[in-house]
């Protein structure tokens, strides 16, 4: 999937492109947060809070990106697990 198909198709709510986003890039996010103490429930929770933030950016800015969408999306819930974390050792 190319990034102007992923960021058009996240524009326009298309469920067929937001269902592969799910299908191609939940895994490695389910990963990296159980290796990190996190549950599938949290995953799923920190994925979907990193899919409105980049739909949120695309309707407010346009998004270009520089990367692949799967460095986009990881370091965005990389980052929200990470203030996760922190809240639960206040």
């Amino acid at each position: 999937m190319y990034p102007e198909n992923i960021i058009k198709g996240i524009e326009l709510k298309n469920q067929d492109i937001i269902n592969r986003i799910y299908k191609t890039y939940f895994g490695s996010i389910h990963i990296m947060i159980k290796k990190n103490h996190g549950t599938k429930e949290e995953s799923k929770d920190v994925f979907q809070e990193a899919m409105i933030i980049i739909y949120k950016r695309i309707k407010d800015k346009g998004l270009n990106l520089t990367c692949s969408f799967k460095t986009y999306i990881y370091s965005i819930c990389y980052n929200l697990w990470l203030n996760e974390i922190n809240k639960k050792k206040n």
